[in-house]
């Protein structure tokens, strides 16, 4: 089917391919587009080699398991963007339309909680839709100076008015200037996952907090809780669709690691001593 939407005359790429036998091996396939005379499309010649004896991947090649997971992260990729593009949609139309009356000075107390609450539900949808899209799409390449505190702080504040976050603190402590060079939209989506991740686990009465601080050449963030701390290893829990949640997609660190690493960076989790968990965002610093 990828040959199909074949648009530069070759396409090559390694994959899982299975013999009649019903085992599996990694290959590589490659399809030439044939044309004739007219440069009418008339066929593909299409070549498949495998990779290794066995089914073991020589070094510098991806395991059989590795591409199996990759494909089905591409398959699920495909329906699930298709699907978030048509609700998100009428979403973003929704949420446009509530924070205009929200900002309406003659709305009445309990009529602007009621919108204030519709109106971070809607936010936490929007953003469950990006983590979809975010698999089925490449990196980001819309690449700007971001001031990490507006990003940190408007997050912060939209994550008050979600019901899961009532009943507990969420602050943030970010220091003015330390900037970064990345997508703006794709950190407020990155903060917006290791926050909700926090936000969900700490009991009553509990604290969110985040901090930022330049740390030689890197803006460093991080998001600490007083919840239960890590129900897995740090390694489980960014792996898709791995989710220890009875609602969780398993979907929201890993795209938060994608988001980070396309910026040059990198994010743990680790478990605090004084218990609950520190997700750590470590991103190249700018000049601020």
């Amino acid at each position: 089917r990828q040959f199909l939407f074949l648009s530069s005359g070759y396409f090559e790429e390694a994959s899982v391919l299975r013999r009649g036998d019903g085992s599996t091996f990694p290959g590589n396939v490659g399809a030439l587009l044939l044309a004739d005379d007219e440069d009418r499309v008339i066929g593909y010649m299409v070549r498949i080699r495998e990779l290794a004896a066995g089914g073991a991947a020589p070094a510098g090649h991806e395991s059989v398991e590795r591409l199996m997971r990759r494909e089905r992260l591409a398959t699920m990729g495909e329906m699930a963007a298709q699907l978030a593009h048509e609700i998100r949609n009428p979403l973003v139309a929704l949420g446009a339309s509530l924070d205009a009356m929200v900002r309406d000075p003659a709305l009445g107390g309990t009529n602007r909680e009621v919108l204030e609450e519709m109106r971070g539900e809607l936010t936490r949808l929007d953003m469950l839709l990006r983590d979809y899209l975010s698999m089925a799409s490449g990196p980001r390449a819309a690449a700007a100076d971001v001031d990490l505190r507006e990003v940190v702080h408007e997050v912060a504040t939209r994550m008050g008015g979600l019901p899961a976050a009532q009943g507990c603190r969420v602050g943030a402590d970010v220091p003015a200037g330390l900037v970064v060079r990345a997508d703006r939209d794709a950190l407020r989506h990155l903060f917006f996952n290791l926050m909700i991740n926090a936000v969900e686990v700490v009991p009553d009465g509990g604290q969110v907090r985040v901090t930022g601080a330049r740390e030689g050449g890197f803006a460093v963030i991080r998001v600490e809780d007083d919840g239960p701390g890590l129900a897995a290893t740090a390694d489980e829990c960014f792996e898709p669709f791995f989710t220890t949640k009875s609602n969780g997609t398993g979907l929201g660190l890993t795209v938060s690691r994608r988001i980070v690493e396309g910026a040059g960076g990198s994010v743990t989790l680790e478990n605090r001593r004084e218990g609950g968990c520190r997700a750590i965002v470590r991103l190249p610093a700018g000049e601020g």
